[in-house]
């Protein structure tokens, strides 16, 4: 903030002591104007300033302001006083430090591309293509695999990139197994209940018992590749199957081998699959089997744009309201499927007469349609 020159003036007696002992010291050529001359004032202070004298900080700090306030209006800014005199032993300036040499700065050398992690999965082709090893299981994914225990008992749990050294126990519900092979067993759970299992990228190579190779009831299979065991899929209710691959099970001579069967279930869909039964051209029952033998029978079943094929019986094999199978097979969708090669032919005692079934677009390899 400015200072007012009347009030600086009026508060500083002190001021006229110190500036009548300048005048003291001033050169005789230097005069001293009277105190009230206010541009007088302002170039004594100038002048004590620019004589060389020595000066103490406290009085070099006044004179500035002194100057700054009486500078008669228009008046240059004086130049800066000079320093105080040096003292008598001169300091000696220090040898100048040696600049440091500066290294060239070195051509970045290309960056090291990360180690290389899993791939994404590999979608499946669309229909009418269908799935194969190319987009199934977990080598696709690209993922490397480490052991895992096999019962598994969290909870909503996710088990990704796992080898499974034989059968796996679903223990809780929820549970993901992805990017995984099962190696010589089977999915199971109590009750033939997997809890809401979900597999996701997962190869099964089943073992030497006989069950299926995950069944029954309330899991989904997305992306899956099942093969060797006894059977594929078994299915009871709540089941999806998607992009899957279901082939080549364990010979095993005068079986009844299925790459998907049901003995009764409810809710169930397989799309956009390959279920082939394959063994030694005796050993398969069918490619998909219907047997409505447990209570109460089979209902709300959809197999749709999907391949099915087999080396021995039927593609399709329905079983129904006779003697061992005393339960029926409604609300069943067969829908744009291709029905490859197999030993008797593409189906066999299609329950057309029971209620909410549907048989539609569904053809030979060639695309001739198949009315069953």
């Amino acid at each position: 903030m400015q200072l007012d020159r009347r009030h600086w003036i009026a508060g500083t007696a002190a001021a006229l002591v110190i500036v009548a002992a300048f005048a003291a010291t001033t050169p005789a050529n230097s005069a001293v104007a009277p105190l009230d001359d206010q541009a007088a004032m302002g170039n004594a202070c100038a002048a004590r300033l620019a004589s060389g004298r020595p000066l103490t900080p406290a009085q070099r700090n006044w004179l500035e302001t002194c100057r700054a306030v009486f500078a008669p209006a228009g008046s240059p800014s004086p130049s800066a006083s000079p320093s105080a005199s040096p003292s008598a032993s001169p300091s000696v300036s220090p040898s100048p430090s040696p600049s440091p040499s500066v290294s060239p700065t070195p051509s970045p050398s290309p960056s090291t591309p990360p180690t290389a992690g899993p791939t994404p999965p590999t979608a499946c082709p669309a229909w009418p293509a269908v799935p194969d090893s190319a987009c199934t299981g977990w080598r696709h994914t690209g993922v490397s695999l480490r052991t895992c225990p096999t019962t598994l008992a969290v909870a909503g749990g996710i088990y990704d990139g796992c080898s499974f050294p034989g059968s796996v126990v679903i223990a809780a519900a929820g549970i993901t197994i992805s990017r995984s092979y099962i190696d010589g067993g089977h999915v199971e759970g109590a009750g033939y209940d997997l809890r809401g299992v979900r597999l996701v990228d997962v190869e099964i190579s089943g073992g030497t018992d006989n069950f299926a190779a995950i069944g029954n009831s309330n899991y989904s299979c997305l992306r899956c590749d099942i093969h060797g065991g006894l059977r594929g899929l078994a299915l009871g209710s709540n089941v999806v199957v998607t992009d899957s691959y279901v082939h080549d099970q364990r010979i095993v001579p005068g079986a009844h081998q299925t790459a998907a069967s049901t003995h009764g279930g409810a809710h169930v869909r397989i799309e956009h699959s390959t279920l082939r039964c394959n063994s030694d051209r005796y050993a398969c029952s069918n490619g998909v089997s219907f047997y409505s033998e447990d209570p109460p029978g089979i209902d709300d079943m959809l197999i749709t744009r999907s391949h099915i094929s087999t080396d021995a019986g039927y593609c399709l094999g329905f079983f129904s309201l006779q003697p061992g199978k005393p339960y029926g097979i409604t609300n069943t969708r067969i829908v744009d499927n291709v029905l490859g090669a197999s030993e008797y032919g593409p189906v066999a005692n299609w329950p057309a007469s029971q209620a909410g079934n549907v048989w539609s677009g569904n053809t030979t390899p060639g695309g001739t349609p198949i009315n069953p």
